[in-house]
């Protein structure tokens, strides 16, 4: 079924071989719409709340060809969200012992690197169930507001309001579209809803509890916003580094280390699946050693060897990478908002991984000796 190949391929599957570690999200969701009506409460027009915030919050240029169906629209974005964000949340807890080599750790996950030579087409699938098995609730009826969103702006124009105007259920796997507001649609908007409520769909299993950054990721798709796949430029062995929080809010591969700096590049941001790539420099020092390069004394001056994080698709606070001697191998990440009792250590492996997806499409993962 594609609804299940969809789930193997975009979902988020901690498939670890004794135990699963997992960051919550919330169940079902939903799409809302900014909708004017007369005095006699019939539709004068329509938009959906992601193409809305776009336009009038974020500023966007929003560009899109007005020839194209609504489902080959949608399709077309959906393209560039499967080359981006398939591998979102690509880690898997490992607690057994792998070549030889025992791992308490977060690694990159074998069965979703095994997908990566299928998963734009899985996107654009999803898309399509969404469109041909939508049902339609009736002219006069309503959908309660899910209270999954935090609308970052409201319209002021009398008649104007936000509604409800899409649910998805995640018990049943079904969508309602509110039948009045979808006619009112033009496809941008029609569009954007079918990915809205795919994208939705997968990142509320990875952590996200409200539909605000699957909002803004709508927009920046039809903003023509370059989006990077996560592995891209990777190197096939990398060290995985993650936070020590129950739920490992922050998880990262080292590569590139050089003599001053190390590529880190984040797979799970403060409990969010990556839809993009998220990378920065670090000083190398505290990774020298996991690659067998010279390094100096271990003792980090934390207000010099900073990385700072910034990215479109990240909502949220920009962050500053400080590091710190604790202990054998450890430094904390610390928030601008952050005060320091809030900041997270970090754990590295005792040894680097090696991936990779050969021609075939089948997959080797492990740690290196």
């Amino acid at each position: 079924m594609k609804t299940m190949h969809l789930l193997l391929v975009l979902g988020i599957w901690f498939n670890s071989h004794l135990a699963v570690a997992a960051i919550g999200g919330i169940g079902d969701g939903g799409g809302q719409a900014v909708v004017c009506r007369d005095e006699n409460s019939q539709i004068v027009s329509a938009e959906l709340l992601d193409i809305y915030e776009a336009k009038n919050f974020f500023l966007f240029d929003l560009k899109y060809d007005s020839k194209l169906s609504t489902l080959d629209l949608a399709r077309q974005k959906a393209k560039i969200v499967g080359e981006s964000m398939a591998l979102g949340l690509s880690t898997s807890k490992w607690t057994s012992t792998i070549g030889n080599i025992p791992t308490d750790s977060y690694e990159l996950s074998s069965k979703l690197l095994s997908t990566w030579p299928s998963k734009v087409d899985v996107a654009t699938e999803w898309v399509e169930w969404l469109e041909s098995n939508s049902k339609r609730i009736p002219s006069g009826v309503a959908i309660p507001a899910v209270g999954d969103s935090h609308p970052r702006i409201v319209p002021s124009k009398k008649g104007c309001q936000i509604e409800q105007v899409a649910i998805y259920k995640d018990g049943n796997r079904s969508i309602y579209f509110v039948e009045d507001i979808w006619q009112k649609f033009d496809s941008l908007s029609q569009a954007a809803l079918l990915l809205h409520e795919s994208i939705y769909f997968q990142i509320r299993q990875t952590g996200d509890l409200t539909s605000d950054r699957t909002r803004k990721i709508v927009g920046l798709l039809f903003a023509n916003y370059n989006f990077t796949p996560l592995l891209a430029g990777t190197p096939n062995v990398v060290l995985s580094c993650w936070t020590t929080d129950p739920e490992a809010k922050f998880r990262f591969l080292i590569y590139d280390v050089l003599d001053k700096t190390a590529t880190a590049n984040f797979l799970v941001w403060n409990g969010q699946s990556a839809v993009n790539q998220i990378k920065t420099s670090l000083a190398a020092t505290p990774f020298k050693k996991y690659f067998k390069l010279p390094s100096e004394p271990n003792i980090i001056d934390s207000t010099s060897n900073i990385g700072i994080v910034s990215d479109q698709v990240i909502d949220a606070n920009t962050y500053q990478f400080s590091f710190t001697k604790l202990g054998d191998m450890s430094f904390q990440i610390s928030g601008y908002s952050f005060s320091k009792e809030n900041d997270l250590p970090v754990k590295c492996n005792s040894h680097l991984t090696r991936w990779e997806i050969k021609p075939d499409g089948s997959n080797e993962i492990g740690p290196v000796p």
